[in-house]
């Protein structure tokens, strides 16, 4: 009897690199990140002003699109990686008992 070694097995490719990945996914990721900003953003400019809420933006590298504000709340728009978010927020502070 005559052993004959196996041939040699093909080479195995991570699955990953065989996938398609889509859009899809990067896209919500980056709708949802732009959304996280607008409202932070927006927390920023009613607990303070809109310089506030400015450097709030610019730390998250998010572009102040727009700013407004309705009586006591502050309305947000902001542009992050092509992405477009808005958010509001109102700040009411608590009475120190």
């Amino acid at each position: 009897m005559t052993i004959r070694p196996s041939p040699a097995p093909a080479p195995i490719e991570p699955v990953i690199s065989r996938m398609k990945l889509s859009a899809t996914p990067w896209a919500a990721v980056q709708r949802a990140e732009a959304q996280a900003a607008a409202d932070a953003v927006a927390l920023a400019g009613a607990a303070s002003d809109r310089q506030g809420a400015a450097e709030v933006a610019e730390a998250n590298d998010t572009e102040l699109v727009r700013y407004d504000v309705d009586g006591d709340e502050v309305l947000v728009t902001v542009a992050r990686a092509g992405v477009t978010a808005r958010a509001r927020a109102r700040w009411v502070p608590a009475p120190i008992p």
